[in-house]
């Protein structure tokens, strides 16, 4: 903002206001130009009737008489002070020749003040003020104040959570806008107005996309007489139905947790949804992921239990959907069956059973000889179908029962099953007497 005070030269000067004291046109310092197309120093007054300085002075502009300041082309508001804290006066000035006042009779100490909004034109440096070709007018001016206006500028632009649902947001630059108008155009729907409201910065736009079709969006600042300003940043859109993503997999790890991977192949994904089933029909989201993202890490699950994943992956817009996977959690192996045991020894016993897991860690053996209580057991490796227990002794009935273990726990107990090792033969001396064998 460029703030002049039309004051006498040695009146005292107001804080952030440039002096103007009625010279000529010409370079003022400080990258300023401005003045007058006639020498207006013997036109500048202070009053000395109020202690508002800015509204004390003033300079008392003659008819075909201009004010130029040199601002370059653009937008600007321009707000303008007339009155006289001595005198009773009518008033008339023009900006850029859009009438303010059209003798406007203001009694002492009795002001008028207006901001209107002004258009330099390209190729034009001067914005101007004036008060007409007549005479007979004598417009006493105060002080003015130039805002150049900046065209707003899309900032961001990103989804709404739900269907066909666009945030954009922009930065407002400017500050005597009657409304800042959301513009989207595509070759399908033209131009299409989507808001248009005083010092609004965002919008949702809800409208329908057509798949491959372009759209842009800008930002326009609608000032009064029809001028305004399009935004200087254009955000330009096309959308399509994302590819759903490959080799999708997953892999248990433990009892509560299972690994997913998967490929992208989708050039335009924003984000990923891990959907998830207990029953493979009905589906919730665990989580969303962003666009860069291949695997993921579901915790906190249920052991033993199996879980049913699709991955889908969405663009703005669209969205697509890997086909169903499933994979279960680590639990308890399953109990051993088909336990037997046979002896054709007086100190050995056969066993062999059915391993019905695939998740087992080892197998634990018990052994009771007799009625008496299992007081004996042994460990197995993994994937153990039979032992031969030595060492025993003859005669005797051993029963044995098994079970499988992990991590996560010890299944049942097989069924249980006895043998009874070969008793030792008793030799019995022949009688005194009996012939020899021959």
């Amino acid at each position: 903002t460029i703030r002049v005070n039309f004051q006498p030269r040695n009146a005292p000067t107001v804080p952030g206001y440039l002096v103007d004291a009625g010279d000529v046109y010409g370079d003022r310092g400080n990258g300023y130009a401005y003045g007058w197309s006639q020498n207006q120093s013997s036109y500048m007054h202070d009053r000395n009737k109020s202690s508002d300085q800015l509204r004390d002075t003033l300079c008392a502009i003659r008819a075909n008489t201009t004010w130029y300041l040199n601002v370059g082309p653009g937008i600007f508001s321009v707000y303008v002070c007339v009155g006289d804290s001595g005198y009773a006066k009518k008033h008339t000035i023009n900006v850029e020749y859009l009438n303010y006042w059209t003798d406007v009779s203001l009694v002492p100490n009795q002001f008028a003040e207006m901001q209107r909004v002004v258009e330099n034109a390209q190729g034009d440096s001067f914005l101007t003020i004036n008060n007409g070709a007549s005479p007979t007018l004598e417009t006493h001016i105060n002080f003015v104040e130039v805002t150049r206006q900046l065209p707003p500028q899309i900032v961001g632009f990103a989804n709404q959570t739900g269907a066909n649902q666009i945030i954009v947001s922009w930065v407002d630059n400017s500050t005597a806008e009657q409304a800042l108008q959301l513009w989207r155009y595509s070759a399908v729907d033209g131009y299409v107005l989507l808001a248009s409201a005083p010092n609004i910065t965002s919008h949702v736009d809800n409208s329908a996309y057509a798949q491959g079709v372009q759209y842009q969006y800008f930002v326009r600042a609608v000032y009064e007489n029809g001028l305004y300003h399009d935004g200087v940043s254009v955000y330009t859109l096309t959308d399509y139905i994302p590819t759903p993503p490959t080799s999708f997999a997953a892999a248990a790890v433990s009892s509560s947790q299972i690994n997913l991977a998967w490929t992208n192949t989708a050039a335009n994904a924003q984000y990923f949804d891990i959907l998830r089933s207990g029953d493979g029909v009905n589906y919730g989201l665990v989580t969303t992921l962003g666009s860069s993202a291949t695997s993921f890490t579901d915790t906190g699950l249920a052991s033993n239990t199996i879980y049913y994943y699709k991955v889908q992956v969405r663009s703005r817009f669209y969205s697509s959907q890997s086909g169903a996977i499933a994979a279960t959690t680590f639990g308890p192996p399953a109990a051993p069956s088909n336990l037997t045991a046979s002896s054709n020894s007086p100190t050995q016993v056969n066993l062999s059973w059915s391993d019905n897991s695939n998740n087992e860690t080892g197998f634990h053996l018990q052994r009771r000889a007799g009625s008496g209580n299992y007081d004996w057991f042994l460990d197995l490796p993994a994937n153990t179908t039979s032992y031969v227990n030595t060492g025993l002794s003859a005669g005797v009935t051993y029963t044995y029962k098994i079970l499988a273990g992990n991590a996560v726990g010890v299944s049942a107990f097989s069924n249980e099953a006895s043998a009874t090792t070969q008793g030792i033969p008793v030799i019995v001396n022949p009688p005194v007497g009996s012939p020899s064998p021959s």
